[in-house]
C-alpha cells in the first residue's frame, strides 16, 4: 500500500458493531506463522488519445515469517495472472495476458512498530502480446529510507496519530527477451532505477466491528487514512484483514481488493483452536439439535465459546466454562439447506482463537407426501389390505432369512 502514489477512495464494506474488543497491542509473530491473501487489481485510463486496462490476479499470495530477530523476514509467493490492452493515438494496439507466472520475495517488517522496511521480489512467466509469446523476468527492489508505520499500537477507537514522510528507492530490471519480434527498436531490458516520496499522512481509528471475509468472520479496527482512504487490521489475526476500494484519480479508475483467506497466526494466551463442532449432520427444518466442542487454555483460564452457524448469524458468546470441559448448545433452523457449523473461543482477557474446523449439516427438502396423510394410511390400514400386507413386508425385511444370510456373507 506504501507503494501506490493514487488518491484512491476506500470502502471497507459493512462492519457489524460489538462491545467485546480484544487487545489493541501491537501483534508478536513466531516463526512459521502464515497468512494467505487474495489481490485483484483493476486499472483503467481512458481519455481522447488513449484506453489502457489492466487486470492482475495474485490468488493465495503465502506470507510466512522465517526470521524472527529485530525485524520480521516474511518470505512471499503466488500465482500471477492478468490481462492488459493498450491503445494509445498513433501507436499500435497491444493486447495480451500472463501466463503461467510465478511471484515469490521477501518483506522486511520492523519488529517494533510493524513498520515496511523493505521488498524484495521477483516474477517469472511469460506474456503473451498480440498472440506472440514473450518471456518475462522482472526483479525489483524497494528500500524505505526510514519504516513506514501505517499503525500506532495500542490501537483504540478514535486515537489519531501521523505517519512520518520519507523515500522509497526503486531499484531492479525487467527482462523482456524476445520483444524484437514485436517491437524491433524495442531495448530487451529495462532498468528501473528511481526514488519516490511518501508523504506525511493522518491516520485515525475510526471503528471497530465484527468483519466478514474468506476466513471467516473477525472483529476489526477500522484505520482511516486522510478523509478518504481506509483499512482493516485484526489483532485477532495478527494482521491486515481485509481492503476493498473502488475510486478513480482523475482519469484513472483504480480498484483493488485484498482479504485474508487463510492464517495460522494465534494471539498470545488465546485457548487452542476449538474441536471440530459433533452432533446431528442431517435433520428437518425446525427441529433442534445439539452441538457440542471443547478446547484447552494454555493458562488454564476460564473459556467463553461463539458459534457460527452458517445462516449469517452467530451465538452470543457463552460461558464462562473450565478450560477442557466439552460444552454443547442447541440450534434450529428454519429453512432447508446446507451448513456449515464453526466455532470459535476466547479468555476472560479477549483473546481469542481461530475458527474451527467446520461440520456440514444438510436441512432436506421436505418430503413431498403430507405428513398427514401417512399417519392416515398407519392408523388406517384395515381399509387397504394390499397396503397393510406391503406395509407388513418392509417393516419385516430385514427378518427374513435370505436378507439375514446377505447380512453375513
Amino acid at each position: 500500500m506504501a507503494l501506490l502514489l493514487l488518491n484512491v477512495s476506500l470502502s471497507v464494506g459493512s462492519i457489524t458493531k460489538t462491545n467485546n474488543q480484544n487487545s489493541g497491542e501491537i501483534p508478536v509473530w513466531n516463526l512459521g506463522d502464515t497468512w494467505n491473501y487474495d489481490m485483484d487489481l483493476s486499472l483503467s485510463l481512458q481519455n481522447d488519445y488513449s484506453d489502457i486496462a489492466v487486470d492482475l490476479s495474485m490468488n493465495n499470495i503465502k506470507c510466512i515469517v522465517n526470521s524472527v530477530s529485530n525485524d520480521y523476514i516474511l518470505e512471499i509467493s503466488s500465482y500471477v495472472s492478468g490481462s492488459f490492452i493498450v491503445d494509445i493515438e498513433g501507436a499500435p494496439k497491444f493486447s495480451g495476458a500472463l501466463k503461467n507466472t510465478n511471484m515469490q520475495g521477501t518483506i522486511t517488517i520492523e519488529k517494533d512498530t510493524l513498520g515496511f522496511k523493505d521488498l524484495e521480489i521477483q516474477i517469472d512467466g511469460k506474456v503473451k502480446v498480440n498472440f506472440i509469446p514473450i518471456n518475462i523476468d522482472i526483479h525489483l527492489k524497494a528500500i524505505s529510507l526510514s519504516p513506514i508505520v501505517l499503525i500506532q499500537f495500542p490501537i483504540e477507537v478514535r486515537n489519531t496519530w501521523n505517519s512520518s514522510e520519507t523515500y522509497i528507492s526503486l531499484e531492479g530490471e525487467i527482462d523482456l527477451p524476445g520483444i524484437t519480434a514485436l517491437i524491433p527498436d524495442a531495448p530487451d531490458q529495462w532498468v528501473i532505477d528511481n526514488e519516490m516520496y511518501f508523504e506525511e499522512q493522518q491516520y485515525e481509528c475510526i471503528n471497530y466491528g465484527n468483519v466478514t471475509t474468506r476466513a471467516g468472520l473477525f472483529p476489526a479496527y477500522e484505520i482511516a487514512m486522510g478523509d478518504e482512504e481506509s483499512f482493516l487490521f485484526s489483532s485477532v489475526v495478527g494482521s491486515l484483514l481485509k481492503i476493498i476500494p473502488m475510486g478513480d484519480a482523475g482519469d484513472i479508475d483504480f480498484q483493488l481488493n485484498f482479504e485474508l483467506i487463510s492464517t495460522t497466526y494465534t494471539m498470545p494466551g488465546a485457548p487452542e483452536i476449538p474441536e471440530k463442532p459433533t452432533g446431528s449432520t442431517k435433520g428437518k427444518p425446525n427441529e433442534e439439535f445439539s452441538y457440542s466442542t471443547t478446547t484447552i487454555d494454555p493458562e488454564d483460564d476460564q473459556v467463553f465459546y461463539s458459534f457460527d452457524w452458517g445462516d449469517g448469524t452467530l451465538s452470543d458468546w457463552i460461558g464462562p466454562f473450565d478450560s477442557g470441559k466439552t460444552i454443547s448448545l442447541n440450534k434450529t433452523w428454519s429453512e432447508k439447506g446446507s451448513y456449515s457449523i464453526r466455532v470459535k473461543a476466547k479468555d476472560a482477557a479477549n483473546h481469542e482463537s481461530l475458527w474451527s474446523d467446520p461440520l456440514s449439516v444438510q436441512m432436506p427438502k421436505k418430503s413431498v407426501i403430507d405428513s398427514r396423510l401417512i399417519t392416515f394410511l398407519n392408523e388406517h390400514q384395515y381399509m387397504f389390505p394390499m397396503l397393510r400386507y406391503f406395509y407388513d413386508f418392509v417393516k419385516n425385511f430385514g427378518n427374513f432369512p435370505f436378507f439375514q444370510y446377505l447380512l453375513n456373507i
